[in-house]
């Protein structure tokens, strides 16, 4: 099932600032651009150093130690000396009333952007992502027809369309 797990209240991530917080035993770091929300691995892919500390200028994250620096976004490396992209959280964030989410894949926060509640919302997915959702639910038993014709439900089992 999509989980969705409460990192921060939005308040705590004043705009062009950056928080550092801790989700299963993880470091994430959480980005507030201009009202958008962005998470990102806290370690700079250089020596580690903590980007949650970092200048954040636009949607770029200087790290602290060393001077690299990360694209918020995506986690793409924008400057030496870091040569690897930050790892983003697996499926993303996103604020829900007063409150960040973070995503454990892109299926869950694609239900949530089309405005689906975690429970028992009918969600429309492309036939890739429905392959995605499918097989991490139900196994890969269901055929190509199967998944063009089935609505599924978050939290639920998929109901065919006939």
């Amino acid at each position: 099932m999509a989980e969705f797990v409460k990192a921060a209240r939005t308040d705590e991530v004043a705009p062009g600032q950056a928080r550092l917080v801790v989700v299963k035993g993880k470091e994430i770091a959480l980005f507030n651009v201009g009202g958008d929300y962005f998470a990102l691995a806290n370690a700079c892919t250089h020596e580690e150093g903590p980007l949650a500390e970092g200048e954040v200028e636009g949607h770029e994250v200087t790290c602290p130690w060393h001077g690299a620096k990360f694209d918020i976004r995506t986690g793409e490396v924008l400057c030496d000396p870091a040569y690897d992209a930050v790892a983003r959280t697996p499926g993303g964030i996103a604020a829900d009333d007063d409150c960040l989410l973070l995503a454990d894949s892109p299926l869950a926060l694609h239900a949530k952007q089309a405005g689906a509640s975690i429970k028992d919302q009918v969600v429309a997915f492309t036939v890739g992502q429905r392959r995605e959702y499918a097989d991490a639910q139900f196994g890969s038993g269901m055929s190509d027809r199967e998944l063009r014709n089935s609505t599924f439900l978050i939290g639920c089992e998929h109901r065919s369309r006939g």
